[in-house]
This record gives C-alpha cells, structure tokens and sequence, in this order.
C-alpha cells in the first residue's frame, strides 16, 4: 500500500480544479449570445406576428433565433425557429392570450430569452348554453346564446350567421342542416324514442366557422308498430289450452310496458295481459275455434308510468282449431243423498238418490260404497262394506239395512276410461218408526169432574207398545197434568176436574226397540164439562155499621163449577136479650138473595147474636154453605160492641167461641 497523501498535496489539488472550472465558465459566457427586444402585431383571429431586435456575438449580427410561445391556459411552450427579425404565429385560437419569448441562436447555443410579451388574437362567437325543450315524438325546440366579443377577427362588429346539424345516434342517417341567423330553431322529423345529438357553428365573414359542443337528448315514445310473428300452438294431450308466442314490433318506437291479447270466439272476445312475449290460455273448449291477435303498449313517458301508456295497433288475426277432447272419466257425481225409510216394526231400507257428473265423459255405471258404525261412531265388530252396481239410466236405488246402524255412503261413477272421483261422505242411521197413532180416542163425561177416556190400539208397528202416556190441559189455565198406563188397558177414567171448563185429552203410544224409545203421534180430543155445583163462598167478612145493620162482603167459591147464578143469605137470630127480665129468647131469621158480592142487612135487633150463612148456586143447584156470627149490641156495653165488630174478619169463630167471648165482656 503506498501512504496517504499529505494535508498539503490535497489543499493543491483542490485549488487547480476551481481555476479550471472558472476559465471554462468564463469562456462560455464569451460564446452565449444576448436576449432579443421583441414587439408583437396581432394580425387576426389566429395569426400573430413576432419582431425582435438584432443580436450580435463577438461583433457578428446572428441570423437565427427561436421563437417560444404558449397560451395562458397551456403549461407548455410551443417552440418555431426564425430567420431574420420577425415570424407570424399560426392556428392560434381566437380570443386568446398568448405568453411569448425569443432567444438568439449561435452554432448550437440558445442565447438568453427575451423578457415575456404577450399577444390577445381577435375574437370569434362560439354559442353555448344549448337547451331542447317541448319535446315529442317527432320534433323538438332547439335554443343557444352567443359567447364572445362584439368584434370580428377583421376589427369590425360581428355579423354571425348559425348553422344547426343534427342527427340520430347509433344510425347512418343523413346529418340534418338548417341555416339561420335566429338563436332558436324546430327540428321536425324526429323518430319516436330515438337518441339524437345536435350542435351549432357559427360563422363571422372575418373570423373562422366555430363549432359548439354536442348535445344529446332522446325523443319521446310512440305508437308501436304490430308485434312479429304470432304463433298459436296447440296441445293434443290437453285440448283446453293454447300456448301464444309473438316477437317484439320492429319499430317498439318506445319501451314496452306490456302486451294485449285478444282472443276471439263465435262473435264474442276477450283480452288478457302480459308482460313477455308469451302467454298460456287455459279454459278453453275442445274443438273449438278460436282467432288470436296480439299488440303492443308503450309507456308514454320517460318515467315509464305504467298508468299512462300508448297502445299500438293489432296484429292479423291468427285462426287456430283447437283439437278434439281426449276419452276422460266421468267426474263426482252430484246431489247425492240418503234416506231411510222404516217400512214397519223393524224392516228399515236405505233410499239413495244422485245427478249425473257435471265434467268428464258420461257414466255408463254407478257404484255406491258403505260402511258401517254404530250409532255413537265406534266401529262395529263385524263392519259391513257395500258396493252397489247400477246401470246409468237409473238415478237411485234402495238397499235392505239395519236398524240403530251408522250407514257412510259415497258414490262415483264409471266408463270405459275409468272410475271417475267419488262424492263426499253422506251418513244416515235408520231408526225404527213408532207405532202409528191410537184411534177412536173419545171423552166421556161421567159427571161435572169425572171423564172417561177410551181408545183403540194404533193400526200399525204396535208390536213394541210398552204404554200410553196420556196428558190432560186445562186451557184457561194452561196446567198439564201427564199419567201413563200400560200397553194392555185403553181406557182411563180421569177425576178432580172442574165443571164447565174446557179440557184437552192427548194419548200417545210409547215403544220400546233396543232401549229406546219410541212416541207415536198424539190422538187428541177435547169436552167441556157439565156444569156442577160450586164450593162455598170465600173471604167471608161483616161489619157492623150500626146496632141494627151489617154489611155482608165475600169472593166467587175457588171452584164455580159453572157459571154462579145467585147468592142465598141467610141471618138467623141465635138469641136476643130481653131488657126486662134479662134473659134471651129466639126470634125468625132473615133471608135474601143477591147476584152480587156484598149485602147490607138492615132493621136487626140491637143486642141479639146472628149466625150468617152464604151459600152460591149454580145451573146445577147450591153448593156448601159459609157461615159466620155477628153481635149486634144493645147500647150498654161498648167494649162487647168493639170486639164483637172486630169478629167480623173471623169467618170460623164458632157460637159457643161468641157466647164465651160475651161473657168475658159482659
């Protein structure tokens, strides 16, 4: 290794290599030409002239410099080399601020640039704000405004003249022109819902032709043309259906909401909607013959309001014959019943009843199935299953049952296809009958409260006659009274009525079948009683108005027997007390009769104890007698006078209750 270098040695060489790059800097300089005064000279709206001054290197004129230029809003700088002292800038934009430089040329050194100068090219209009409006289906309002100086690219006032291109996106269609010097025009021959584009050049005799921006916008929908193509195919293995297929309109002229579908038959149509271009017909007749057509609905706006749609116009009817129906089986019979019918004592029959099938091939026989439960639905220990062969002409049958037996029937029909479905269950559960009703029942009065009742035994079903149950009613006061006799006695004698009353008689037989039973019908007959006589007279009361007159007042008897004719009264002194030798003596009794209710006895002997007797008569004759005692007092004793009248309200007070009563208050 040889030694590093001394401090010296290196301070040396670091002074040689900053006088070499001095010498070469200022040599340099020596060489690099100065910048240029330049001036501009706006020629138009997209020339500028350039002029400089000349630059000498070394005591030589330079003859080539390079022009350096950019518009305001550009961030590079466009470069043309120039000999001489001035260029013109070309294709410049119009009305627009241009930055320019220039530096001299020598050999393959750029010289200094010039101080910047800037240039403003004349101005030419260019429209904007470009609007449509009032747009249909076939034509549109195309408008713009002017932006740009009033001056031409010559100096002059602008004269701009407009010329309007427009034509639809997404076609070869021809570019449509209009020419005018107005800033609003009408495109007319629009197509319905198609894309356009539309724009604007304006033109100044002194300027150059400038064109605005596109504007796009899409016309509104229209009347569709006829849907392509209907198609109706047929199914043979399901002769009810037609299957409709269609192709979208060649023109839709708009979006489709949905399709309508008309199908016509024998002088009457219907409609039917869809949203594909498909639809399924079910329902319908075999071999018949039906015409299909099929059109098309746009939305008519934009927003694609289904509420607000524009139909188009039918398709050529297409005919199709549908094929003939396939072999089926009959369908559910209908209207299917059961009944039972008990044709006497215990021999029941069952009595079915059905209508034909309303749907499938007619039935060439019926069958009828049954099962068997008792009464309360549990199974029995031997169930009966019953199947009834019938020929279709025939719409019921009979059939030998059970009595007390659930029956659960159903039925269906069948042809040479098959057995068709069969009907809901239908159940009966036969019960005997009763007897019929007893005859010849007939009421005889034995007297006004005793009736005889007799009759036959019932004509029919009288083999399980256990009794008779036979009910009295009294109408006017609607009691019923019920008794039973046994099966072997028809007649019955019926007591404790009331005489002159209308009653009504009921017999019914009572059979026995299994444990349970069984009423017949009831036989009636009604009679009203002879006339009797009545019960005596009730709520007997006196009062004592004076020493020598009472007053008699009563109620009807409970039972009248009849309609009450009179009332005997009856007032017989029991004994009178002699003033004068203070002993009693018996005089005649007093007797009256009256239709009323109360009585008033005058001109009595004061002092003299009278037993009074009611009694109420009838057609009939008198009924049991009320009797009741009254004092009459003397004037002596007061206290006797007030308790014999507080006696009156005690019809039972016996004579020798009264005579003891009296000497207690004599």
């Amino acid at each position: 290794r040889s030694a590093p270098p001394s401090c010296s040695a290196v301070m040396w060489t670091l002074t040689l290599l900053i006088l070499s790059l001095a010498l070469k800097t200022a040599f340099q300089q020596e060489l690099r030409p100065n910048a240029p005064n330049v001036s501009t000279v706006v020629v138009s709206c997209e020339k500028v002239r350039v002029l400089w001054s000349a630059v000498s290197l070394n005591g030589v004129q330079l003859d080539n410099y390079t022009v350096f230029y950019k518009a305001m809003s550009d961030s590079e700088e466009t470069t043309v080399t120039a000999t001489g002292l001035q260029t013109t800038l070309s294709q410049l934009i119009h009305t627009t601020t241009y930055q320019i430089r220039v530096a001299a040329i020598s050999l393959d050194t750029v010289g200094d640039k010039s101080l910047e100068v800037q240039a403003t090219t004349f101005g030419a209009i260019q429209a904007t704000n470009l609007q449509v409006y009032n747009v249909t289906n076939h034509s549109a309002v195309f408008s713009w405004e002017i932006d740009g100086p009033n001056m031409g690219c010559n100096g002059k006032p602008i004269t701009a003249a407009f010329r309007v291109r427009y034509r639809q996106i997404g076609s070869s269609s021809t570019l449509r022109k209009i020419n005018t010097r107005n800033q609003i025009v009408e495109l007319n021959n629009l197509l319905p819902f198609r894309n356009y584009t539309a724009y604007v050049v304006t033109s100044d005799p002194s300027g150059p032709n400038i064109a605005s921006s596109n504007l796009l916008f899409t016309s509104l929908p229209g009347v569709p043309s006829v849907p392509l193509n209907v198609t109706a195919i047929t199914n043979n293995s399901i002769p009810t259906q037609l299957f409709i297929t269609w192709q979208e309109p060649l023109t839709p002229n708009g979006i489709i909401s949905h399709y309508h579908i008309e199908l016509g038959e024998q002088g009457s149509s219907s409609q039917q909607q869809s949203n594909v271009q498909e639809l399924l017909l079910t329902g319908l007749k075999p071999s018949g013959i039906y015409h299909v057509r099929v059109r098309a609905n746009n939305y008519a706006r934009l927003n694609q309001n289904i509420s607000d749609v524009i139909p188009g116009p039918f398709s050529e009817a297409v005919t199709v014959h549908l094929p003939d129906p396939l072999p089926v089986a009959p369908g559910r019979p209908t209207q299917f019943t059961v009944n039972s019918e008990v044709l006497y004592g215990s021999k029941v029959e069952l009595l079915f009843s059905w209508k034909p099938p309303l749907t499938g091939d007619p039935a060439h026989s019926y069958s009828i199935m049954c099962n068997t439960t008792d009464v309360d639905g549990t199974s029995l220990h031997n169930p009966l299953s019953i199947r009834i062969m019938l020929p279709t002409l025939l719409l019921k049958a009979k059939f030998d049952a059970m009595p007390y037996v659930a029956y659960h029937c159903d039925i269906y029909a069948s042809n040479n296809v098959g057995d068709g479905p069969r009907s809901e269950d239908v159940s009966v559960s036969p019960v005997p009958l009763a007897s019929s009703p007893v005859r010849r029942l007939s009421a005889m009065p034995l007297n006004y409260s005793h009736v005889k009742l007799s009759w036959n035994k019932p004509r029919s079903r009288s083999d399980y006659i256990t009794s008779y149950i036979v009910t009295i009613k009294h109408p006017s006061s609607g009691n019923i009274t019920s008794m039973e006799v046994v099966n072997n006695v028809t007649s019955l004698t019926v007591k404790g009525l009331t005489g002159n009353a209308a009653y009504s008689f009921s017999v019914i037989a009572v059979s026995m079948f299994k444990g349970k039973r069984l009423d017949s019908n009831a036989t009636n007959a009604s009679i009203v009683t002879p006339t009797g006589s009545p019960s005596h007279p009730r709520d007997v009361t006196i009062e004592v108005v004076s020493n020598a007159t009472v007053q008699i007042h009563w109620s009807p008897p409970i039972q009248t027997n009849g309609d009450i004719t009179r009332y005997k009264i009856d007032a017989e002194v029991q004994s009178v007390y002699n003033t004068e030798n203070g002993q009693r003596q018996f005089t005649e009794s007093y007797k009256t009769t009256t239709k009323g209710l109360h009585h008033s006895i005058p001109l009595l002997t004061p002092g003299s104890i009278y037993s009074v007797n009611i009694t109420a008569f009838t057609t009939s004759g008198p009924g049991p007698t009320a009797t009741m005692n009254v004092s009459l007092d003397d004037g002596r004793n007061d206290a006797i006078t007030y308790f014999q009248l507080k006696l009156r309200q005690f019809s039972d007070c016996t004579k020798a209750q009264v005579s003891h009563i009296n000497k207690q208050y004599k």
